[in-house]
């Protein structure tokens, strides 16, 4: 009996996978079909398959079309009151420290969130000339915030059993105002109940804050999949119309965008750029 079930057990974990992760790579996958459709047509079923190019083209609408109503406008005319930086600089990234810590130094950025940041501890120092205020690398190094303001409330804490110091909260103060930057790397959407739980949870610590917020981090899912979709929904915020591809790091303007910044209360977006290159095994960027 034990031998019977655990394949059952097995097909539907990797099937609870795929889904969760298939809303993510949608526009991926009608590409894929609307291939499929033009092999079909050329072996002759061309009505069939012209339905199924007419379909993922309306699919694929569909999707762009919602996607719209989520988003803000740049507004490059406006003046940049707060440059933000996310860097998720991955465990396993194999470039120097040092270098990777000139590149933050040089990018301009008033605030630096990063995400699996252990390997640039030692750097901490020569970060704090540049970004004298900081949050996070207490144990973990899984998120910590650097700024050039002073960092006020500042918090730091975990999202699920399973992820320690992933979230960080802090308020700064510009010119202009107050604005409220959160940072957070959201584990992958297929630990289905946990990774539900992680997302209600940031969404019920967004809703609690009051004026302008900035949200950025590895979200692990794309702004049109549902775990992306019920954050806006439960918070207000808003993407970037085009925001950059991630993920992977090798397939370019063709990956999936994992990595996000979010705006809401009052917040806006001058301008939303790929930043990294040669420092970076995953692209990030700076969001203006």
């Amino acid at each position: 009996m034990a031998d019977s079930v655990a394949p059952q057990m097995l097909v539907v974990v990797v099937g609870l996978a795929l889904v969760t992760v298939a809303d993510s790579v949608a526009p991926q996958m009608l590409v894929v079909v609307v291939g499929l459709a033009l092999v079909t047509a050329l072996l002759g079923a061309w009505r069939s398959g012209l339905l199924i190019v007419l379909g993922a083209v309306v699919a694929a609408g569909y999707v762009g079309w919602k996607h719209t109503e989520r988003t803000i406008a740049l507004v490059p005319e406006a003046s940049v009151d707060l440059r933000v930086l996310w860097f998720n600089m991955l465990n396993e990234n194999w470039l120097p420290p040092e270098e990777i810590a000139a590149g933050l130094v040089a990018s301009g950025a008033d605030v630096v969130v990063l995400g699996e940041a252990v390997k640039i501890i030692g750097q901490m120092r020569a970060l704090r000339e540049i970004f004298p205020f900081r949050v996070g690398c207490l144990q973990f190094c899984a998120v910590v915030m650097l700024s050039k303001y002073p960092l006020e409330a500042a918090r730091q804490g975990r999202l699920s059993p399973i992820s320690p110091e992933r979230y960080i909260r802090a308020r700064v103060v510009t010119e202009t105002g107050k604005v409220t930057l959160i940072g957070s790397h959201l584990i992958k959407p297929w630990f289905d109940r946990l990774s539900t739980d992680e997302a209600h949870r940031l969404s019920h610590r967004i809703e609690v804050v009051e004026g302008p917020v900035v949200l950025v981090g590895d979200m692990n899912a794309a702004p049109w999949s549902r775990r992306m979709v019920h954050l806006h929904q439960d918070t207000g915020l808003r993407f970037a119309p085009l925001p950059p591809a991630t993920w992977p790091a090798r397939a370019g303007a063709l990956g999936v965008p994992i990595d996000h910044v979010m705006v809401g209360g009052g917040a806006g977006f001058v301008s939303l750029l790929p930043w990294g290159g040669r420092y970076e095994v995953e692209p990030s960027w700076p969001a203006g």
